[in-house]
């Protein structure tokens, strides 16, 4: 997920890395095909390291209160409760009621196309919903593993807003209890680099008055996450900041279009051929047919260097 700037900067950098590169004239449909690399390459990347090149967020808030709008069940916490059901009948205006007959008995409340609200009903709207404009999908979720202790999948991270265990039972076992365990910000620490998590009792007394008997304490030392699946809930902000973001993930995005665009360029000109000759004429195009080869070889082998120290550990044991 790229904002403007961020796209500038690497289409400058893909400008710099093609100098000597027969590129076709920079018309709009030229550009609009750098710039599809560029997000295509971004993407790349940022799934191979798990970040984001622009602050990303995993949370269980809407995108947008359009989002909140269209789906008031999934996004209830996030409403102003005396809004859940906005617009109301007496909300509407003249034109709005006329699309219903005037008739309140067929409309429904908070059913109005989000599409024909008005400027004032939208602002009315937006300020009780609360949402998080750069979320790129729900809340992470992970098994708990008898650990204080765990990595999120997504690094480094910029802030976490909440850690929670929440013990939903499963079909047939409603009855039985379940627990919901908010940690408060001075109850864990975050390690923002390597993205971890370590939960800790602020204060020690507080197991003393909890007592040994709390699922959610497994030792008189602190706290653990107790053996169920998909127990841990967290909410946080990941990636790379205008502040703290490396100039080498930017010029790995454009080492990886530039070599996109070598390909196109290759595929178009070469139509795959190795060699073409004529009399008295002969143009070799590569091994393998491609334009620019000892290019595109040095840009992948600089392309491996420069994410190599991003890759993030993988834990395959306990």
């Amino acid at each position: 997920m790229l904002n403007e700037k961020v796209k500038q900067d690497i289409f400058q950098i893909v400008l710099d890395k093609s100098y000597g590169i027969l590129l076709p004239e920079m018309t709009p449909d030229v550009q609009s095909m750098i710039e599809r690399e560029i997000e295509r390459s971004a993407q790349y990347i940022e799934n191979r390291l798990k970040t984001s090149l622009t602050p990303a967020r995993f949370t269980d808030l809407p995108k947008s209160p359009e989002e909140a709008y269209k789906n008031r069940t999934k996004y209830k916490d996030s409403i102003n409760p005396d809004f859940y059901e906005y617009p109301k009948w007496s909300d509407l205006t003249n034109d709005q009621k006329n699309l219903y007959g005037n008739n309140p008995s067929i409309y429904q409340n908070g059913t109005l196309p989000f599409e024909l609200l008005t400027n004032n009903q939208l602002l009315t709207w937006t300020s009780n919903v609360k949402y998080s404009d750069i979320k790129v999908g729900d809340a992470e979720r992970q098994d708990g593993r008898g650990k204080a202790f765990f990595i999120t999948y997504y690094a480094p991270i910029i802030n976490v807003y909440s850690v929670s265990l929440t013990f939903t039972a499963p079909p047939g076992y409603e009855a039985k209890p379940l627990f919901f365990r908010l940690y408060q910000p001075s109850e864990f620490k975050v390690y923002h680099r390597e993205g971890g998590i370590h939960i800790f009792p602020a204060v020690m007394a507080r197991l003393l008055l909890i007592g040994s008997n709390d699922p959610l304490y497994g030792s008189q030392y602190g706290p653990v996450v107790p053996y169920i699946p998909q127990v841990l809930t967290i909410d946080y902000e990941f990636g790379y900041t205008d502040q703290t973001r490396p100039y080498d993930l930017l010029e790995a995005v454009a080492l990886r279009t530039v070599m996109q665009i070598i390909l196109n360029i290759s595929a178009y000109l070469t139509a795959g051929l190795r060699s073409y000759g004529i009399e008295g004429f002969n143009a070799s195009f590569g091994n393998n047919g491609l334009l620019y080869e000892s290019l595109y070889n040095e840009y992948k082998s600089r392309l491996r260097e420069l994410l190599s120290p991003y890759y993030r550990p993988v834990m395959v044991s306990w």
